[in-house]
């Protein structure tokens, strides 16, 4: 087997595989951590010459689509936010043809984090994990990430990377948001997103946390988006219920406050970023009131900043 492919090599050898291929890339990629490529030996070739590098057992990617998005990649301990295009120049490599077999069955979980948020991105993250390791799972604590302080959250993180076979995480930026709830489909973005997920971690069988009301109607949403054909289950509080959800869950939570920290250290006053939150709404009013506008990384759809703007609009035509 030869594929073209990047690696972004770090201080230990490879912290990433992209893979470049006439067929989809990120498929191409799931299809190596499912055969056990992932792990094992490549051979690099650049202008130095040809050698040996490990790749790493865990490994993050995100297109670019609509140039919406950044690439996000995770290795053991390494977290990244780079821009697809920095991938995209990494050195060129050939697989080696050392496949590692594994047994069992790869089980995957989907969740999300910040959909009710008026600040940042919707995160929706996705892991696959060998059945015969699920067991770790539960020994190391996961559980639903609300239910977990962010200390544990942030242990939890890692301690998942190294168990988990693919991990694979999508930030829909507050524009993309926007946009599906003006045409009323939130929960079709995120069950797109999902399924977007479901192709690319290679897992036999997946379980989503549902948001829509209807389980199936929602589990037929993501089979509209699917190039394969694992088994789907569609569950209501899946992330209270299913371990692998819950690590999932973590994975979203973690992803998610470390994009709400890097607003927070520019803007700061802004809360958790939740309607809810008091300080967060007093500091989307002063914003307003100041820019006549929304914040770029707020969600101008969401119901009390669509009415401040609207008065905000009214108040300009009266003068």
């Amino acid at each position: 087997m030869k594929e073209s492919a990047n690696v972004l090599l770090g201080r230990e050898g490879a912290d990433a595989l992209y893979a470049r291929t006439e067929r989809s890339r990120f498929s191409f990629a799931a299809g190596l951590k499912k055969a056990g490529v992932l792990g094992g030996t490549l051979a690099v070739s650049d202008n130095c010459g040809t050698r040996n590098v490990v790749l790493p057992s865990t490994v993050l990617m995100k297109s670019s689509t609509a140039g919406l998005h950044v690439c996000d990649i995770y290795s053991r301990n390494t977290f990244l936010a780079l821009p697809a295009q920095a991938i995209i120049n990494a050195l060129q490599i050939n697989i080696v043809n050392n496949l590692r077999l594994h047994d069992g069955i790869l089980v995957g979980g989907v969740d999300e984090a910040g959909r009710g948020s008026i600040i940042g991105p919707l995160v929706v993250a996705g892991i696959s994990i060998w059945e015969t390791k699920i067991a770790q799972l539960t020994e190391l604590g996961v559980r639903d990430s609300k239910a977990l302080t962010p200390k544990a959250r942030a242990r939890l993180f890692g301690e998942i990377m190294k168990v988990s076979n693919t991990v694979y995480v999508s930030k829909i930026s507050p524009v993309e948001v926007d946009c599906s709830v003006s045409l009323r489909g939130l929960n079709r973005l995120e069950a797109k997103v999902m399924g977007a997920i479901i192709n690319n971690i290679g897992a036999d069988e997946v379980y989503v946390d549902c948001c829509d009301v209807n389980p199936e109607r929602y589990r037929d949403y993501i089979g509209q988006h699917l190039s394969c054909n694992p088994e789907v289950h569609s569950m209501h509080h899946a992330d209270s219920i299913n371990v692998v959800v819950s690590a999932a869950s973590i994975i979203a939570k973690v992803t998610r406050d470390h994009e709400v920290e890097q607003i927070r250290k520019k803007y700061r006053g802004i809360g958790s970023g939740y309607p809810s939150d008091d300080r967060t709404m007093r500091f989307i009013r002063r914003w307003v009131a100041k820019n006549g506008t929304a914040p770029e990384f707020a969600r101008k759809s969401w119901k009390p900043l669509r009415l401040l703007l609207e008065q905000t609009m009214q108040h300009k035509l009266r003068a």
